[in-house]
């Protein structure tokens, strides 16, 4: 009977970590690389005369903050809003500000909503898209051992992304909808363009857990359309400022 009590008792304590573990709200840092993006610019001569303007916004993109906020199945990523100058050009800020990621596990989808050329959008994935390249490299973040995994998106932007994943947590801690690891990502590196002249890197700064089940609004509003075709928008309105 003694024995029986303490597995029921130990039973019933891993059912509650367990639901705490699948509803909780990260924090993440978003900083801007300046070592690589200045080793990139002082290679080439054809755009020192911007560099100016690029040091200002350099030395005016300080560290910002995101919320993840995760349960069972779903989870959704977003800025934080936190005041700011008018006249500052906070380059990550400027990116991301009407970004909203929402992915969902259950039925293997995500959805990037965004406020672009004039209208919003819902753009629509599938998360087996995404094709991880998992490496034999690990380190230590934090308390947990992260696996290094890399991802390759080629589109009006070439895309390098490098990725930090512990199996210990819930695979719906992932910054920017980049799903489809076997864990959450804890440190993830964005490289844009053919030669990473724009670096941005995002790390967990905080994890809590919540004993109730958060509730995970979807978003709803905006034109769906896949990437492709947003992709396409995009570059129609590129050729239509080149053409006036």
């Amino acid at each position: 009977m003694k024995y029986k009590l303490l597995f029921l008792a130990s039973l019933f304590y891993s059912i509650i970590l367990f639901s705490q573990t699948n509803n909780g709200i990260v924090k993440y840092e978003c900083s801007l690389i300046t070592n690589e993006l200045e080793a990139f610019l002082s290679k080439h001569d054809s755009i020192q005369k911007k560099y100016i303007f690029t040091q200002k916004i350099i030395d005016e993109t300080d560290p910002i903050s995101f919320t993840l906020k995760f349960n069972k199945n779903e989870s959704i990523f977003s800025i934080d809003e936190e005041l700011e100058p008018d006249n500052k050009l906070n380059i990550n800020r400027i990116f991301f500000k009407d970004h909203v990621y929402y992915n969902n596990q259950k039925d293997s989808t995500s959805l990037k909503k965004i406020d672009a050329y004039g209208d919003q959008f819902l753009i629509e994935n599938n998360n087996t898209k995404f094709k991880w390249e998992l490496k034999n490299k690990s380190k230590k973040i934090g308390k947990y051992v992260c696996y290094k995994a890399t991802l390759k998106i080629n589109g009006n932007e070439s895309m390098f992304i490098e990725a930090w994943y512990t199996p210990k947590l819930n695979k719906l801690i992932t910054p920017l909808g980049y799903s489809g690891l076997p864990g959450a990502i804890l440190e993830l590196t964005r490289k844009a363009g053919k030669e990473g002249r724009y670096i941005s890197k995002f790390q967990v700064r905080d994890i809590s857990y919540k004993k109730k089940p958060l509730k995970i609004k979807k978003p709803t509003k905006g034109k769906k359309i896949t990437q492709e075709e947003f992709e396409k928008i995009g570059r129609e309105a590129m050729d239509g400022l080149k053409n006036r």
